[in-house]
C-alpha cells in the first residue's frame, strides 16, 4: 500500500537489443495517463530511474516521482542466431 505523496515504484521490463541504444517507453499510469518515458542508453540492469512529478498525486496538483527499476530480460533464442 503506497502512502500518499511517497514515490511509485514501478519495475520495467526491457529487452536488452532496446537498453543498449536507450529508446521511448509507454508507461500506463494507475489513473490510466500514458507517459513517454526516455530509457537512456547503457541502462543497466537494476537501474532506478527517476521521473518527476509522474508519481501518485498528494494533492490537487502535485504529485511525487515516478521511479522505474529496470529489469533487463536477455532473449536467449535471438542470441542462438
Amino acid at each position: 500500500v503506497a502512502v500518499l505523496g511517497e514515490p511509485l515504484y514501478v519495475t520495467g521490463e526491457f529487452v536488452t537489443e532496446r537498453v543498449i541504444d536507450g529508446f521511448d517507453f509507454e508507461y500506463e499510469h494507475l489513473d490510466d495517463k500514458k507517459y513517454s518515458l526516455k530509457i537512456p542508453s547503457k541502462t543497466k540492469d537494476g537501474d532506478l530511474l527517476r521521473v518527476a512529478r509522474k508519481g501518485l498525486l498528494y494533492d490537487d496538483n502535485n504529485r511525487g516521482d515516478l521511479i522505474v527499476k529496470v529489469n533487463i530480460i536477455i532473449d536467449y533464442e535471438k542470441l542462438k542466431k
